[in-house]
């Protein structure tokens, strides 16, 4: 081997990305790289309301830390020439153990939404968790990843007619497993969000509501612009929403599990 063979081996020129976008992706180390970049690239409204939690944010602290004391334990010198990172979740096997939380208003912070979402967890093998206040039908949800697992998180409410609506409307797109979301009847405020008006309804301020209408940066504009065109222009608001606030890090947040096409068996 040449000793310019062996250098290539060692030392590889950065990749060139023209598009900002994909350029300051390439440049993110990790997730607080991407959050520093969101931070900058996004209304502070949508920030905000994706990076914060209810009242204090205390109850995120905690889960925070406590990710951040799980560690992994090595194994070194094992037979790693066949891996399985496969498990079986509620009655179905997925590539990876673990699944995509629900985050509403998905088309607020891009114009691809949740079919995008849909799209990606399918392509690795997870189910995806669809919020109840998502910004698209479910059915179309379900066919951009006709293919994937898709869950649904209901958020409980005193309307039981609305409730079993949703329900019909999550088993006619196949969705396999309800999340329910049992601490809505006493939403507890988000404070940044009712800082930038992100309230029901609506009470955002003039600069607020100038900042979150802004272009997006030239070289993302072209982004935005190729996502509304793989969603067919549609840009209709909340076709199933539930007049519920967000209520998002409350440690009183209880999910029960229910398999509604296997039988019932729940999350034993």
């Amino acid at each position: 081997m040449s000793k310019s063979a062996r250098m290539n081996t060692l030392i590889r020129p950065p990749k060139v990305a023209w598009n900002p976008t994909r350029r300051r992706l390439l440049r993110a180390a990790g997730i607080d790289d991407l959050r520093a970049v969101a931070r900058r690239a996004v209304p502070r409204v949508v920030f905000d309301y994706c990076d914060g939690a209810a009242d204090s944010e205390r109850s995120l602290s905690r889960a925070r830390a406590t990710f951040a004391s799980t560690e992994f334990q090595p194994s070194v010198l094992r037979d790693v020439s066949v891996l399985d990172t496969s498990r079986v979740v509620l009655g179905r096997r997925q590539e990876l153990p673990f699944a995509l939380a629900p985050v509403g208003f998905n088309r607020m912070m891009h114009a691809a939404g949740e079919p995008a979402v849909a799209s990606v967890a399918q392509r690795f093998g997870v189910p995806y968790s669809v919020s109840t206040l998502a910004t698209t039908a479910l059915a179309d949800i379900a066919a951009a990843a006709p293919e994937g697992r898709h869950w649904f998180q209901l958020c409980f409410a005193e309307d039981r007619t609305m409730v079993k609506e949703l329900l019909a409307l999550a088993e006619e797109a196949r969705f396999d497993t309800i999340l329910l979301t049992l601490d809505t009847p006493i939403s507890v405020p988000r404070r940044r969000d009712i800082r930038n008006g992100l309230t029901i309804p609506p009470s955002m301020s003039v600069g607020t509501f100038a900042e979150a209408c802004g272009d997006p940066e030239p070289g993302d504009r072209g982004d935005h612009e190729a996502a509304r065109r793989r969603l067919g222009g549609r840009a209709e608001p909340f076709p199933h929403q539930v007049p519920l606030n967000p209520v998002v890090g409350d440690e009183r947040n209880a999910l029960l599990c229910i398999d509604i096409h296997s039988g019932g068996e729940g999350c034993g």
